[in-house]
């Protein structure tokens, strides 16, 4: 609606997306597919190269008890509750790192709705849209949207997964200065692949200036036989650098 379209800053968050059919059907059914770091357009993000499990022998002791715990084969857990039980632990964890990482699913967002590197590069040169959400209508989904830290190099970091877990957490959450221009919000979840919020929470769409007739009519159909409160906007030419100015092409209710 209007008057959140010019807003930036929490609790709005921009999400660019390209014109096909995926996207589409992102807004039909009000979800976001999360991706794994493998996804991304970053070969340096979230890589498991930058993580390595703790040498601690107190820290790998508390892993191999955890593992223990979950372990129903008798064979398996004699073999590591053994004395060179932790360096089989501390193997077996190293090599399963990376498959760790790969599991979570990652979901970028900007901070503003004016970044004309992003229609270039996520938007498909304008032709695509970008989404604004209003997080405070799904919190319990939004939790730990954060921003993501611009670092100017990617520093090695110790991973303790018992007593300090988030470092893989922190891993997900910095990149290179060279992104910075992004100014990103990021999305950490437990899987990848679909997951739903609230209808509500998406507020406008904002379609780019070079977008084909056919495909805003579709964008057109879905908001109308799926949503009463969001607005359909699209990106005129701009004029001045750092500004926008619309086109409404629908009537929301509210």
């Amino acid at each position: 609606m209007n008057n959140e379209l010019k807003h930036i800053g929490i609790p709005y968050a921009f999400r660019y997306r390209p014109d096909n059919d995926y996207v589409l059907d992102e807004i039909q059914n009000h979800y976001i597919y999360f991706a794994n770091r493998d996804q991304l357009n970053d070969p340096f993000d979230s890589s498991p190269n930058y993580l390595h499990l703790t040498p601690s022998k107190e820290e790998l002791n508390l892993l191999k008890q955890e593992i223990l715990k979950g372990t129903k084969d008798p064979l398996v857990y004699d073999y590591i509750k053994r004395k060179d039980g932790v360096e089989y632990v501390q193997k077996i964890a190293t090599d399963k790192l990376g498959e760790f990482i790969l599991s979570f699913g990652i979901a970028c967002f900007s901070m503003h709705q004016i970044n004309y590197n992003l229609w270039a590069n996520y938007a498909n040169n304008h032709k695509g849209l970008c989404l604004q959400y209003n997080i405070d209508y799904d919190l319990k989904f939004f939790h730990n949207l954060l921003p993501v830290f611009y670092v100017p190099e990617l520093t090695k970091r110790e991973f303790k997964p018992i007593t300090q877990s988030n470092g893989i957490v922190d891993l997900l959450y910095h990149k290179l200065e060279d992104w910075s221009s992004e100014k990103e919000l990021r999305l950490i979840k437990d899987r990848t692949g679909k997951i739903y919020h609230d209808r509500q929470a998406l507020r406008n769409i904002i379609i780019g200036q070079k977008a084909e007739q056919g495909y805003i009519e579709k964008i057109l159909s879905i908001v109308k036989n799926n949503y009463t409160n969001i607005g359909v906007y699209q990106m005129k030419k701009p004029k001045e650098t750092h500004k926008a100015s619309y086109i409404l092409l629908n009537n929301p209710s509210n």
